[in-house]
C-alpha cells in the first residue's frame, strides 16, 4: 500500500518535470538560441539602402533581436521597432511627397494671404529675426514635414518609459551640442529620439530635450555597432554607408557640394572606428548616388537587398525555422500599438494663450472628431503658414478614459519680429547692370492677435519707405489698415530704342485702407491716399515741366492669391483688379479713374512641363496725364524691350511661357528650367495706334533660395534683342 502511494507520487513528479521540460522548450527558443542585432549607419538619403536589408532579412527568416540606428538609420530602426515589417516600411515611403516633407517651410498654397505678400516681394528663403538681437534661424529646415511624419508612427508609443518594450528592443544615437558628447536615447519619448537623431547640423534644426540640445549622431558614431553590444546582442550585423572614392570629374565644386562630401568623409570616419565589432558586415554599393536622392529610395533599397543577399553565407545560418519565425512575428505584433481608434479630443501646447485660442479655432474649423491624422496633418500645416510656428506635432495621450491627441507647437526662436531680405540684379547688354536692395521688418500681434505692424525700405532699382499697421477687429476677418509711405522712382522716355530723357518723381504721403481677409487666397482693399506728388526732368532736353503739389485718390483693390508658387507656379490662378479714383493732381486738370486688371494661370502638362499663360490690360479716362503710366518693357514685360520702353494712358499684353524642368526630379532647394516665352502687347495713348507688339525669349529659369533666376536672350519683331540676365523677382 505504501509502495504503490510513493510509486504514484513518483510519477506525478516525472509528468509534471516532462510537462514543464515541454513547455520550457517551446517558449526559450529566443532565449537559447544567439540574440542577433542590427546597427545601421546614417547617411541621409543613402540610408533608405536600409529597407532593402530588413527585406531581405524578412524573407530569409532572419530574425533581429535588438536595433539601433543613427540618423536616417535611426528613422529606419525606429520604424522596425515600433512593429512595422518591411513591406509596410516600403509602404510608407511610396506615399511620402519627399519634396513636401523636407521642405524649409509650409507650401505657399498654406500660407495666409499676409505670408504670401512677404514671399512674392521678397522671394528668399533667408528669413533673419531680431529676438534678441540680429539672429539667423537654427538651420534652413525645422523640419515641420518630418515632424508629421514621426508623429504618425511614434504618436501610439507616447507613454512608453522604455524603449525596450517595443516590439523591438531600440536605441538611436545623437549628439549633444552643450558638452560635445555621444547620447544614446534608450527610454523617454520615441519621438524625440527619432527627431533628435535626424537634425542634421545647419540642415535640420537642433533638438531639444531637457536641458540637452541634439543634433544627428552620426557626428560621433555614425554606426552604433558599440550601442548594439552593450544591448546584448550575440552576434552583430552592421550596415555601413561606406563613403566611396569619387572620380576627379564628380568632385564637388559649390559650398554645399564641399560641405556635403566633408560630411560624408567624417562620417566613414566614425563607422570605422565600430565595425570591427560586428560579426558580420553588409555594405550597400551605394556610389553615385547623392545625400538628397531621397526619391530614388525604390533603387537604393534594391541595392540594400542585394548587398544583403552576397552576405548569404554569413546570414543564412542565423535563420529560424518556420515554427520559430512564425513566433517571433507572433511576438512582436503583440507588442505592437495603434493609433487610438476614436480621438474625441485635442490638447493644443501653446507658450501664449492668445496663441491657443487662435489655434483652437482655426482646428475646429478643418477638424472634428473623432480625428484622423490626416485631416489633422493638413490643418496644423495650415497653422504653421501662420508664421509665427516654426513646426507642429502631435501625439496620442489619455485623458478621464478618452483617447485623444496633445498638439505641440514649436515656436520660432529666432522671432518675431522677423526680418525678409531683398537682392535684385537686372541687367542686359544694351542697358547695363542695376541693383536693388530690400528688407522688411515685421512686428507680428501688434496692437493684437493676428495684427501686425510691417515696414520696408527699397533702394536701388526702385526706392521707396513703406509702414502699414494692419489692425484685425477681433476675431473677424475685417480690417483697418492706415500706412505712411515715401515713393521715389526714376521714370525713362524712349524714342526709336533710345533714352532721349528721365524724369524723377517723388512721392511722400500717407493712406487708409478698411478691408477683408477673405481667408488665405483673397483680400478686399477700399481705402483713401494722400500725399504730395513732385515731378522733375534729370536727363535730356528740357522738355518735361517741373510740377509739384497734393496728390490725392480713392482706391478699390482686390487680389486673389490661389497659385502654389512665388516664383514658378505649376497650378492656379493669380488674379489682381485696382480702381483708382484721383480727386487732385499736380499733373492733371482733372479728376480721372485708372483700372488695371492681371490674371494669371498655371498648369503643368506630364511631370517636368509647365505651361504659365498670363493676360492683363488697363486704362486712364485722362489720356494727357503723365503719371502714373502704364508702361511695358523689360523680363517678361515685352522682354526684348528695355525697361518701360513703351508707355501710355492704355495698355494690354499677354504672354505664354513653357517650360521644362532640367533636373530629374523636383528639387527642395533649387530648381532650374528651360523656358520659352511668346508675348504680346501694346501701352499707347489714345492717338497712337494700338497694333500689338510682338516677341520671343528663351532662357534659363532658376528657382533658388535667393529668389529667380533668368538668363537668356530675346528677340523682337523689328529686330530689337537683347541678352537679359535677372535675379530675385521675375513675375
Amino acid at each position: 500500500m505504501v509502495c504503490g502511494f510513493w510509486t504514484r507520487c513518483l510519477a506525478l513528479v516525472v509528468l509534471f518535470a516532462l510537462t514543464a521540460g515541454i513547455e520550457a522548450g517551446a517558449g526559450t527558443t529566443a532565449d537559447t538560441r544567439p540574440r542577433v542585432g542590427l546597427a545601421l549607419a546614417g547617411g541621409s538619403a543613402r540610408g533608405l539602402a536600409h529597407v532593402g536589408v530588413l527585406a531581405w532579412l524578412h524573407e530569409h527568416r532572419v530574425p533581429v533581436d535588438r536595433i539601433a540606428g543613427t540618423s536616417m538609420g535611426g528613422l529606419i530602426a525606429g520604424l522596425y521597432a515600433a512593429g512595422f515589417e518591411p513591406e509596410e516600411i516600403q509602404e510608407f515611403l511610396s506615399e511620402i511627397d519627399w519634396n513636401n516633407t523636407l521642405r524649409p517651410g509650409p507650401g505657399f498654397r498654406d500660407l495666409t494671404y499676409r505670408r504670401k505678400e512677404d514671399y512674392r516681394d521678397f522671394p528668399n528663403q533667408f528669413e533673419l529675426g531680431f529676438k534678441g538681437g540680429l539672429t539667423l534661424p537654427g538651420a534652413l529646415s525645422p523640419c515641420h514635414g518630418i515632424g508629421l511624419f514621426l508623429s504618425r508612427f511614434t504618436s501610439p508609443y507616447s507613454g512608453l518609459t522604455n524603449f525596450d518594450e517595443l516590439p523591438t528592443p531600440f536605441r538611436s544615437v545623437a549628439t549633444d551640442l552643450r558638452d560635445g558628447t555621444e547620447f544614446v536615447f534608450h527610454e523617454g519619448n520615441l519621438f524625440d529620439a527619432l527627431r533628435a537623431t535626424m537634425a542634421i547640423p545647419g540642415i535640420f534644426s537642433p533638438w531639444v530635450v531637457g536641458d540637452r540640445t541634439l543634433v544627428d549622431g552620426g557626428l560621433l558614431n555614425n554606426l552604433p555597432v558599440d550601442v548594439v553590444k552593450e544591448m546584448g546582442a550575440d552576434i552583430i550585423i552592421a550596415v555601413p554607408l561606406k563613403s566611396h572614392v569619387i572620380p576627379e570629374e564628380e568632385m564637388p565644386s559649390s559650398l554645399t557640394g564641399i560641405a556635403g562630401r566633408s560630411l560624408d568623409i567624417m562620417l566613414a570616419g566614425t563607422e570605422a572606428r565600430h565595425i570591427q565589432l560586428a560579426q558580420v558586415v553588409v555594405s550597400p554599393e551605394i556610389a553615385g548616388f547623392a545625400s538628397a536622392d531621397f526619391h530614388r529610395w525604390q533603387e537604393l533599397a534594391s541595392l540594400g537587398y542585394k548587398a544583403a543577399a552576397k552576405a548569404a553565407s554569413q546570414l543564412e545560418p542565423l535563420a529560424l525555422s518556420e515554427g520559430e519565425w512564425r513566433q517571433y512575428l507572433e511576438d512582436r505584433q503583440r507588442r505592437r500599438r495603434t493609433l487610438p481608434t476614436r480621438p474625441a479630443f485635442l490638447d493644443i501646447r501653446a507658450s501664449r494663450a492668445a496663441n491657443h485660442d487662435a489655434v483652437a479655432r482655426e482646428l475646429s474649423r478643418w477638424v472634428a472628431p473623432p480625428y484622423a491624422t490626416g485631416p489633422l496633418e493638413t490643418a496644423l500645416t495650415r497653422v504653421t503658414g501662420w508664421g509665427r510656428f516654426e513646426a507642429a506635432d502631435y501625439q496620442s495621450i489619455e485623458r478621464d478614459g478618452l483617447e485623444g491627441y496633445q498638439i505641440n507647437l514649436r515656436e520660432k526662436k529666432h522671432g518675431p519680429p522677423f526680418l525678409n531680405t531683398l537682392l535684385l540684379l537686372d541687367g542686359s547688354h544694351s542697358d547695363g547692370m542695376r541693383l536693388g536692395l530690400g528688407v522688411r521688418l515685421t512686428f507680428l500681434d501688434v496692437p493684437g492677435p493676428f495684427s501686425e505692424w510691417r515696414s520696408e525700405a527699397n533702394f536701388g532699382i526702385f526706392n521707396r519707405l513703406a509702414t502699414e499697421l494692419y489692425w484685425r477687429m477681433g476675431a473677424t476677418r475685417w480690417f483697418v489698415a492706415p500706412r505712411g509711405f515715401y515713393d521715389g522712382t526714376d521714370f525713362d522716355v524712349y524714342r526709336e530704342g533710345k533714352k532721349q530723357l528721365s524724369v524723377e518723381f517723388r512721392e511722400p504721403g500717407a493712406g487708409i485702407d478698411v478691408g477683408y481677409a477673405g481667408g488665405r487666397t483673397d483680400e478686399v482693399r477700399f481705402g483713401y491716399q494722400i500725399s504730395r506728388l513732385s515731378a522733375s526732368q534729370s536727363l535730356g532736353a528740357p522738355t518735361f515741366p517741373h510740377a509739384a503739389g497734393r496728390f490725392s485718390q480713392f482706391r478699390l483693390r482686390w487680389a486673389h492669391e490661389g497659385q502654389d508658387s512665388a516664383m514658378v507656379p505649376r497650378h492656379g490662378v493669380r488674379a489682381v483688379s485696382e480702381l483708382r479714383w484721383v480727386t487732385e493732381s499736380p499733373l492733371a486738370l482733372k479728376e480721372y479713374a485708372r483700372f488695371e486688371s492681371r490674371v494669371s494661370w498655371a498648369f503643368p502638362i506630364k511631370r517636368r512641363n509647365t505651361v504659365v499663360a498670363g493676360i492683363e490690360g488697363g486704362f486712364a479716362t485722362d489720356d494727357q496725364v503723365p503719371h502714373p503710366v502704364f508702361s511695358l518693357g523689360g523680363p517678361f514685360r515685352l522682354s526684348a524691350l528695355s525697361r518701360d520702353e513703351m508707355f501710355g494712358s492704355r495698355y494690354y499684353y499677354a504672354s505664354l511661357l513653357a517650360l521644362r524642368l532640367l533636373n530629374e526630379q523636383e528639387r527642395i532647394a533649387s530648381n532650374f528650367h528651360l523656358g520659352a516665352i511668346y508675348e504680346v502687347g501694346r501701352a499707347f495713348r489714345l492717338h497712337q495706334s494700338a497694333s500689338p507688339y510682338h516677341d520671343v525669349a528663351v532662357g534659363i529659369v532658376g528657382e533658388t533660395p535667393l529668389g529667380l533666376v533668368f538668363f537668356g536672350p530675346s528677340y523682337g519683331e523689328n529686330g530689337q534683342w537683347k541678352i537679359t540676365f535677372r535675379v530675385g523677382r521675375l513675375f
